[in-house]
């Protein structure tokens, strides 16, 4: 790999990793400095693949769920064996963070493992196995999920429901606008998932009435994750009575749903919020603000990393490391140092995804962490970035916050 051939700032920043981490050998004086270096970044390299099968071979389930979720953020082929594994978990969680993590190293891979997830034991592998095969199979795949209809669970079929109307079946939709008004909660809540996914005028207009309809609270805050991106200024006067509702998991949504608006329709609108009376409606709020590039909520950021509620605390690294800000890294480093585990997950990951070259140094510290999982989301991060040249990006899908998956928003 000819690090030097890319700028003089990459190599710097790469060697000044390597130097941090004392991966430099003793015979660096006798080599040349492009040998040396990356000598150096393959003995990190396989420091950071050997964390994570070691995170995997935990007999803990979250920590094996960590790894393998971690594996997969990598977008690095390199895992792609433990991957494979993590299908074989006993564990549910991991075999469902196994097939996403798939999708972002080997979509040929994603899918033929999906395939054979279709008979899963669990109902949400399955439904994330449904999605997979919907979006990224083939029509010869039509038999297999067509025969999951006959399935007593109505989340197995429904999911069947997706895929088939993603693998070509529009009449499919019906059973899926069906879900949406009848049905457990759950599964109205991944219905209302599925239209956000399929993103058509019909669909939205669903989710939008489904706003003018006094719902329950929980049911709001799908429709609005599932609207995301695909608000309208058509519903500025819906989001900003929503904007008010008097529960705050509604409005901090809401400031979500705002923050795609242009920042002329929305900005006056989400800023109030920065000062409302729940903490966490604050942060997305500053969050929101700072996407449309006002400074006015930056003090909130500050605030944040500091609060006494971890719960807080977690959520401003996460929305940190969804922002281009110049001290994002600096207000990271008090997540990085967190007593609290959850909250330096949190801020690893968000490390992990800002990238470049403040993260390295910072990443390689925490792979000296206390905690295994979090061990394992650094070394993930530090594989992303030593990807090799070719290596497949992330795929592109349809809708990230699916209801089988993490939401795609803090």
């Amino acid at each position: 790999m000819n690090f030097f051939s890319k700028s003089n700032r990459i190599a710097r920043w790469v060697a000044t990793g390597v130097l941090l981490a004392g991966l430099v050998l003793s015979t660096a004086a006798t080599g040349s400095a492009e040998t040396i270096l990356n000598a150096g970044l393959e003995k990190l390299r396989q420091r950071c693949l050997e964390i994570l099968n070691t995170a995997f071979q935990s007999e803990e389930a979250f920590i094996r769920s960590g790894a393998v979720r971690a594996a997969g953020e990598s977008e690095n082929p390199e895992v792609l064996p433990l991957l494979l594994k993590g299908m074989t978990d006993f564990f549910p969680t991991t075999r469902q963070f196994a097939l996403q993590g798939l999708l972002h190293v080997s979509v040929e891979q994603a899918v033929q493992a999906a395939f054979k997830a279709l008979d899963d034991s669990n109902v949400w592998v399955r439904a994330t196995a449904l999605e997979i095969v919907g979006e990224r199979g083939s029509r010869d795949m039509m038999p297999a999920v067509r025969r999951l209809m006959e399935i007593p669970d109505p989340m197995v079929r429904l999911g069947a429901s997706y895929a088939l109307y993603r693998l070509g079946e529009a009449d499919e939709l019906d059973q899926i606008l069906k879900a949406v008004e009848s049905g457990d909660a759950i599964g109205r809540y991944q219905a209302i998932t599925y239209l956000g996914k399929i993103d058509i005028p019909r669909t939205r207009e669903r989710l939008v009435r489904l706003l003018d309809e006094n719902e329950e609270d929980e049911i709001l805050i799908y429709v609005l994750k599932a609207l995301d991106k695909q608000v309208e200024i058509e519903q500025l006067s819906r989001l900003e009575k929503l904007l008010q509702h008097q529960n705050p998991r509604v409005r901090k949504q809401a400031v979500l749903a705002m923050g795609n608006l242009p920042a002329q329709a929305a900005l006056s609108r989400v800023t109030p919020l920065c000062v409302d009376e729940d903490p966490l409606v604050q942060v997305v709020a500053a969050w929101a603000v700072a996407r449309m590039e006002s400074p006015q909520c930056d003090e909130i950021f500050s605030m944040a990393v500091r609060h006494a509620d971890y719960g807080v605390r977690s959520v401003a690294a996460r929305v940190l490391g969804e922002i281009d800000r110049p001290d994002s890294f600096q207000l990271l480093t008090y997540g990085l140092n967190d007593t609290n585990s959850r909250v330096r997950t949190a801020a690893v990951r968000a490390t992990g995804k800002l990238g470049g070259a403040q993260s390295f140094p910072l990443l390689l510290q925490m792979l000296e962490d206390s905690a295994t999982a979090i061990r394992a989301y650094a070394a993930g991060y530090l594989l992303k970035i030593l990807r090799p040249p070719g290596a497949q990006p992330k795929p592109k899908a349809s809708r990230e916050n699916s209801a089988t998956g993490s939401a795609a928003h803090p």
